[in-house]
């Protein structure tokens, strides 16, 4: 089988899953996996991740863009949470073992 590994590292810009490259060069997913590992000494994974940053950061500055040039607080809020180690979730704990369990009992009611 034959794969054009320019065209193979191309169509990791749009981070395909390993069943869907094979269906691109109409081959098997095991033949994606050999032909990597053959000629790049690397897993798919590895590949794909390798071969997909120009993609992955131009999608960071459309999300950066939409939230402040847009003032989309949507986009604000996601870019602040995956970009930044802000975390703005509230996070319960408790030391207290008597605390950390909750017991409910229900009561029949007569009406």
């Amino acid at each position: 089988m034959n794969i054009d590994l320019v065209e193979l590292k191309d169509l990791m810009t749009f981070y395909p899953t390993l069943e869907e490259t094979a269906s691109w060069f109409n081959c098997s997913p095991d033949t994606i996996e050999r032909k990597i590992k053959e000629e790049f000494h690397q897993t798919f994974s590895n590949f794909r991740k390798m071969n997909s940053g120009k993609t992955r950061l131009m999608l960071k500055r459309k999300a950066i863009s939409k939230a402040l040039e847009e003032d989309n607080e949507k986009f604000l809020i996601y870019c602040l949470r995956t970009m930044t180690e802000l975390d703005d979730r509230q996070k319960m704990s408790n030391s207290n073992p008597e605390l950390s369990t909750i017991e409910l009992s229900f009561v029949e009611k007569d009406l």
